[in-house]
């Protein structure tokens, strides 16, 4: 059996294509493929969603944000830099009470390529709930002009909130490599 030991491998223009710390931690150098851009966005405050149509959520807190492709400022969109494929995800939580039908979607260049609804039905028991809706997709974007959103829709009768937390309401991606 041979063993060969070494903490840092380089190519023949002295890059870094692999580094060990000692313990097993290893750190890819930047030829390697990335998950990049990536991100996740969450909303701190609450926010009014209107009746009987869809609203484009305000993100207004950012975890991470790889390559600065979401506006968090203006259009509130993830127009990612580099082509490829993404995988794509939002949450959100409305408060209701009453039966009405919840809808969230992930649009693509101002049309929805992902959406997925819930119809609630009110317990009188309960009162008022909170309920999560879940939407994820994978995507094709050009890495220049493609963008996604996050919408949603509720038919409540009334405005209703969109509860601002950041373990509950949250919109990310990233591109998949190797796909």
């Amino acid at each position: 059996m041979s063993t060969i030991l070494v903490n840092t491998i380089k190519d023949t223009g002295n890059n870094t294509l692999l580094s060990s710390d000692g313990s097993g931690s290893v750190t890819l150098g930047s030829g390697f493929p990335q998950n990049t851009p990536a991100f996740h966005v969450s909303q701190a405050s609450n926010n009014s969603i209107g009746n009987n149509s869809f609203t484009k959520i305000q993100w207004d807190t950012e975890l991470y944000d790889s390559n600065n492709d979401f506006d968090i400022t203006t259009n509130y969109r993830f127009t990612p830099s580099v082509g490829g494929k993404y995988f794509l995800y939002v949450q959100g939580i409305l408060d209701i009470n009453g039966d009405s039908r919840k809808q969230l979607a992930i649009y693509k260049n101002g049309s929805i390529v992902a959406n997925t609804s819930y119809l609630h039905e009110y317990n009188a028991t309960y009162g008022t709930s909170q309920q999560a809706i879940v939407v994820q997709t994978t995507q094709i974007a050009n890495g220049s002009s493609d963008y996604f959103e996050a919408f949603i829709f509720q038919n409540s009768g009334i405005s209703r909130t969109l509860v601002g937390d950041s373990t509950k309401t949250f919109f990310g991606g990233y591109r998949i490599i190797g796909a």
